[in-house]
């Protein structure tokens, strides 16, 4: 659960934020609480979401209740003007979410100071980064096992077949219901940045992306590749699918 004052930001390009709400704890999106969000243009109407099209610092500093402010949904952060609005926001009491266009999540740090937000705000007002990327899942209808080479085995950092789905991997063959393309549906691959007492450091001395996100995968982050190849493992998708939209991890 994320505190507030917080600003948390999900580094996807073309993600809608008012639905991408799911994405956050449950104890945060309820039925009793209201969400403003701040996009323009408002692509979409949801339901339970105050959506305004009025510039960020219009919207963020009107008139705000004294107390439990509604959490703020601000469309996407691309200049100075409303990346400073929305740490100001997130340190005068509001819950932030935003969005920002970035190869994952550490660079999503990189990416604010680079607009001109002094390091320290950003190290006090961000709590967590969300880097997501889309997958095809494998169809279920042409669905078939084969035995993965020590090559692929390698490249999924798999140490052990037990660790595959009855110690296969899976693809599809194509069929009616794919089209042929022997995927099917979509799933989301995640990289969860938590930004701890060790990164509010990293921030403030300006340590670069790379080396922040090699330290916090040292304390347990999970990199998209990663996530994505333990999907593979799991037999939902394809070595190629999750290489397609994930970058390889040098460290």
């Amino acid at each position: 659960i994320l505190p507030i004052p917080s600003l948390a930001m999900i580094p996807s390009p073309g993600l809608d934020l008012a639905s991408s709400s799911s994405l956050t704890p449950r104890p945060i999106y309820a039925a009793d609480r209201a969400f403003q969000a701040i996009q323009s243009p408002c692509r979409r109407s949801h339901a339970g979401y105050n959506q305004s099209t009025d510039g960020v610092a219009c919207a963020l500093h009107g008139e705000r209740p004294k107390c439990s402010p509604p959490p703020q949904l601000v469309g996407e952060i691309r200049d100075r003007e409303t990346a400073e609005v929305a740490i100001q926001a997130a340190l005068t009491g509001h819950l932030v979410f935003s969005t920002l266009h970035t190869n994952d999540s550490a660079g999503a740090i990189s990416r604010m100071v680079n607009l001109g937000v002094e390091p320290y705000l950003v190290a006090s007002a961000v709590v967590s980064v969300v880097a997501q990327r889309l997958v095809r899942l494998i169809c279920p209808n042409c669905k078939k096992p084969y035995e993965p080479t020590d090559g692929q085995l390698k490249e999924l950092n798999c140490e052990d077949r037990s660790e595959l789905k009855e110690g296969m991997l899976y693809l599809g063959e194509g069929c009616e219901s794919c089209l042929g393309r022997g995927l099917y549906d979509r799933t989301a691959i995640y990289e969860i940045f938590s930004i701890d007492e060790h990164a509010r450091n990293e921030i403030i001395e300006r340590v670069s992306a790379s080396v922040m996100k090699q330290n916090a995968v040292s304390r347990g982050l999970s990199t998209l590749r990663m996530d994505g190849a333990r999907k593979v493992c799991e037999g939902l998708t394809t070595i190629e699918e999750v290489f397609r939209v994930t970058q390889l991890d040098v460290f």
